[in-house]
């Protein structure tokens, strides 16, 4: 698309996005309403967070710069390695996540035995 004489970025854009959206939408309300099944929360959580701060991104390139820098696709680049990172050590950010939600729950549970002294 860039190395045209004519770029049409814009598309090139306008059809991820809207790619996406199909996916998100579409695809995802279709198998709900064929198979319904319950939905990993963190998982879902973690995907559309991904996604929603790689569209913003786009949106920020787009509306505030003309040219495309060396390092602004590397923000991408860095937000895949997070995202990779994330999945590979998701069993110990949901062990230390259920771990801190039972430390604040049990701490709750204490009553303290407050003794007055006449």
């Amino acid at each position: 698309m860039v190395n045209t004489n004519n770029p049409k970025a814009g598309l090139a854009i306008g059809t991820m996005l809207g790619g996406g959206a199909f996916v998100t939408m579409i695809v995802f309300g279709t198998v709900i309403l064929v198979k319904p099944f319950k939905i990993a929360k963190f998982a879902t959580i973690r995907d559309l967070g991904i996604y929603i701060i790689g569209i913003g991104w786009i949106a920020f390139i787009m509306l505030f710069d003309t040219k495309m820098y060396f390092w602004q696709p590397l923000v991408f680049l860095i937000l895949y390695l997070i995202y990779v990172a994330i999945i590979v050590f998701e069993k110990f950010i949901r062990e230390f996540i259920e771990k801190r939600k039972a430390f604040k729950n049990s701490q709750e549970k204490i009553s303290p035995n407050i003794l007055s002294i006449p």
